[in-house]
C-alpha cells in the first residue's frame, strides 16, 4: 500500500546566505497536516518563537500557515487598526518598522504614560519702554468756568506755555475757576514674555508596526497568516483604536495604554504694562490783568484739579506766568508673562492577544 506523502513546510537556513530563512517543501511521513488552534486566539504552527521571522520584504504567507516564523492570527474587529506588533519599552531600544522585521508600516509612534506632571512653561520676564510722548506742550490749553467748583465750562483758550514770557490770554466770559490739564502721554510699549516649552516627560516610547496585507492561508475563517513579531516586540499581536476605551469582545483582550502625543496649550500670559506714574510737566501760572503785573501768581499744577479765581473771577485778560517746563520721566509697572495652559495626552487603546 502506497504510503500517503503530505508536503509541510521546514525552515532551512542555506548555507549560501547566512541567517536568512527561506522556505522548502519536503515530505512527511507522519500523516498530519495543518496547525493546532491554541485557547489564546493564537493559532501557530511549529515551533517558532518570539525572536524568529521569515525574513522576506514582502510577506509571502506559504499555503499552509505551519511553519516556523508564521502564524494564523485573528482579523482585527470591525473599527480597530491591525493586528500589528507592539513595543513599549525604552527609547533606545525601539525597534523601527522595516522590511527586515516584515513589519514595515509605521501605525503608532508614540510613547507610554506620562512620567509625572508636566513642567510648565519658562517665561521671560516682562518689560516696558517709557511712555512715547518727548516733551510738555508748548500751547497750554485752559478750561475757564462760570462757576467756582469748574462744573459750568464757558470757554476756554490757549497760551504759549515756553519761552519764558508772559503772554495775555483773553477770557471771553466772566471765568470763576479754570483747570490747566496735563498732556496725556503716549503709552507704554509692552515687550518680553517669550515662552519655552520645557520636554514633556515621558516614560516610555511606544510603537506599533504592522506587516503588509495578510492573506488568509489555511487559516480558520476570521484569522489571517501573519509574520511572528521579533524581539523586542511583545510576543503576541495586538489591535489599536483612537481614545480610551474598553478593548473589543473577542481575542484581543490584555489592554495597555499608550499615546500618540499631547495636546500641549503650555505658554506664557501676554504682557502688558500699568499706567503711566511719574510723568509731570510742571504748572501753571495764572495771574490777573495783562503781563503778569498783577497781584501774586494762581500757580496751577497741569492736571485736572481745579483752581478758583476767588477775587480774581470775572477779569476779561489774565496773563500766563512761566512754562510748562520739562517732563518728568514717567514709567510703567509690567504685568503678565506668568506660565499658563495645560497639557493632555492623546490616548491609542491598544489591545493584545493574551
Amino acid at each position: 500500500m502506497r504510503r500517503a506523502a503530505v508536503l509541510s513546510l521546514a525552515v532551512a537556513v542555506t548555507a549560501c546566505l547566512p541567517g536568512v530563512l527561506t522556505l522548502e517543501a519536503q515530505d512527511s511521513m507522519d500523516g498530519s497536516v495543518g496547525a493546532d488552534a491554541s485557547a489564546d486566539g493564537l493559532v501557530t504552527g511549529g515551533d517558532a518563537g518570539a525572536d524568529s521571522y521569515v525574513d522576506v520584504g514582502t510577506f509571502d504567507a506559504p499555503p499552509i500557515c505551519d511553519a516556523a516564523g508564521v502564524a494564523c492570527v485573528p482579523a482585527a474587529p470591525g473599527g480597530w487598526t491591525g493586528p500589528f506588533a507592539f513595543y513599549e519599552g525604552p527609547a533606545a531600544g525601539a525597534p523601527g518598522c522595516t522590511a527586515a522585521t516584515n513589519f514595515p508600516s509605521t501605525v503608532l509612534d508614540g510613547h507610554g504614560p506620562l512620567d509625572g506632571n508636566a513642567p510648565p512653561a519658562q517665561c521671560a520676564p516682562c518689560a516696558c519702554t517709557p511712555p512715547s510722548t518727548a516733551g510738555c506742550p508748548a500751547n497750554l490749553t485752559i478750561q475757564w468756568y462760570s462757576d467756582m467748583n469748574c462744573t459750568q465750562a464757558c470757554t476756554s483758550s490757549t497760551g504759549d506755555s515756553g519761552g519764558g514770557g508772559c503772554p495775555a490770554i483773553d477770557v471771553a466770559c466772566s471765568a470763576h475757576s479754570f483747570i490747566a490739564p496735563a498732556p496725556a502721554p503716549g503709552a507704554c510699549t509692552a515687550g518680553g514674555g517669550s515662552a519655552t516649552l520645557p520636554a514633556l516627560p515621558w516614560g516610555s516610547t511606544a510603537r506599533a508596526c504592522a506587516p503588509p496585507a495578510l492573506p488568509q492561508s489555511d487559516c480558520p475563517s476570521g484569522s489571517l497568516c501573519s509574520p511572528v513579531p521579533p524581539v523586542p516586540f511583545g510576543a503576541k499581536m495586538c489591535v489599536s483604536r483612537t481614545g480610551n476605551m474598553a478593548c473589543p469582545s473577542g481575542p484581543y483582550s490584555s489592554q495597555t495604554s499608550a499615546y500618540s502625543g499631547a495636546t500641549d496649550t503650555r505658554g506664557c500670559a501676554a504682557c502688558g504694562c500699568g499706567g503711566i506714574q511719574g510723568y509731570t510737566c510742571g504748572g501753571a501760572a495764572i495771574n490777573p490783568g495783562e503781563d503778569c503785573f498783577g497781584p501774586p501768581a494762581l500757580s496751577q499744577p497741569l492736571s485736572s484739579a481745579c483752581t478758583s479765581l476767588a477775587g480774581y473771577a470775572g477779569m476779561a485778560t489774565y496773563s500766563l506766568l512761566g512754562g510748562a517746563g520739562s517732563p518728568d520721566s514717567g514709567a510703567c509697572a509690567p504685568s503678565g508673562g506668568t506660565p499658563m495652559g495645560t497639557v493632555t495626552p492623546n490616548p491609542v487603546t491598544v489591545c493584545c492577544l493574551p
